[in-house]
């Protein structure tokens, strides 16, 4: 009876084991380690060694017993609101676009969304997520839109958790009315502020540790990069080529968004857009006045450097912008989710490849096709192939 009883606790103890791993981080495609070896469900039986007849038999120790873990936990959000959100949430709705990505590298899948935004599901089609994550294909794309959430379809997906930005008041306050628990964040600003977000979202989803891997990871990038501040501050201004980002090349949008203006700073670039809102739609006219001499192409759009090479776009003239003349157009690589947005998981390697770009001689270290081989063999345990790796970075088009 006692072996019985021990094999019967070694169980118990490997199955909540295995369950709290498959929580946060697990990750799909990777290759596998071996599975513990289970307990027999019958312990062998000892012989038994002789017994004094007069012996009184031994006082059984009683099975050590394993507190389960709680079904729900409080938190509080950036907001100061606290929160009763389960322990592992079964049904999420996630608001923001980008936060997909990061939501996946934190659980390492996405079982358990039931919706997203549609253009986050538009980047999950056409990155590398669709590959890794094929389970978010079908999800809800119609309950979260611009406008806010449709609330009563969102009741229909019955959510546990809801993850929003910090500035969808309306948003929050109506999801709290429902008894919906929604987890609001901060949007980033810069390295250390998107090292913040990922802190917190990894605090809602119970996921820290994985978060934290992450976090020591943008710190080593950052590390890397203020080891060459010497020489970006020492740059002349001519030195410091004019950087332009655009969103959508036949709107003629351009970024504006606090992250990458600071990451074409510290990469030795200089901005030559306002950082105004207001200025994200600039007139060619103003385009030929700054002349650019680095243009990067996000992934908002379809468009390539062949359309600025080739002059295709209708009512623009690229043909005497300096960016054009010398080739030096680049299409933005999308992995995970495209590279450009403020809140990318893998904002670190888009740092790296601006660094690449702006400045070659002063980052000359830096392998970006590497870099992302590591990245995503290291945290997802995946090893990209070259047809991958060319298609994240747009070889044919670059």
């Amino acid at each position: 009876m006692k072996n019985r009883t021990k094999a019967i606790a070694l169980i118990l103890a490997l199955v909540l084991a295995l369950g709290l791993l498959a929580a946060c981080g697990q990750k799909p495609q990777e290759t596998p380690t071996p599975a513990p070896t289970a307990a027999p469900t019958q312990a062998p039986q000892a012989t038994e060694a002789p017994k004094a007849t007069d012996a009184p038999a031994p006082t059984e120790a009683p099975a050590p017993t394993q507190e389960p873990e709680p079904a729900t936990r409080k938190v509080t959000d950036v907001l100061g609101r606290e929160l009763e959100v389960p322990s592992h949430p079964q049904a999420m709705v996630i608001t923001g676009p980008v936060m997909p990505n990061i939501v996946y590298a934190l659980q390492g899948n996405m079982y358990n969304v039931v919706a997203i935004p549609k253009n986050g599901y538009t980047g999950w089609e056409k990155s590398l997520m669709r590959q890794l994550s094929p389970e978010l294909e079908g999800v809800n794309i119609t309950v979260v839109s611009g406008n806010g959430i449709n609330m009563e379809e969102l009741t229909v997906l019955k959510p546990d958790l809801v993850l929003c930005w910090d500035t969808a008041t309306d948003t929050i306050e109506q999801l709290d009315g429902l008894g919906i628990p929604a987890f609001a964040f901060h949007a980033a600003k810069d390295l250390d502020t998107l090292a913040d977000l990922i802190t917190m979202m990894g605090y809602a989803l119970n996921c820290e540790a994985r978060a934290k891997e992450l976090t020591d990871w943008y710190d080593e990038v950052q590390a890397y990069v203020d080891g060459k501040s010497a020489q970006v501050e020492a740059l002349s201004e001519d030195q410091r080529p004019r950087v332009l980002i655009v969103t959508r090349l036949a709107e003629l949008g351009v970024e504006t968004q606090e992250v990458n203006m600071w990451i074409v700073e510290k990469a030795g670039g200089t901005n030559i857009i306002l950082t105004d809102t207001e200025q994200s739609s600039p007139s060619m006219e103003k385009i030929l006045e700054f002349n650019p001499e680095i243009i990067f192409l996000s992934n908002w759009d379809e468009s390539s450097p062949a359309d600025l090479y080739e002059n295709r776009m209708e009512g623009q003239d690229w043909s005497q912008v300096d960016a054009v003349i010398n080739h030096r157009v680049y299409k933005v690589p999308i992995s995970l989710y495209r590279w450009v947005p403020p809140n990318t998981v893998e904002k670190p390697l888009f740092y790296l490849y601006m660094c690449s770009i702006i400045q070659p001689e002063i980052f000359a270290e830096v392998d970006i096709r590497q870099a992302e081989i590591d990245f995503i063999r290291e945290y997802f345990g995946v090893d990209l192939t070259e047809e991958q790796l060319d298609y994240i970075f747009h070889a044919d088009m670059n």
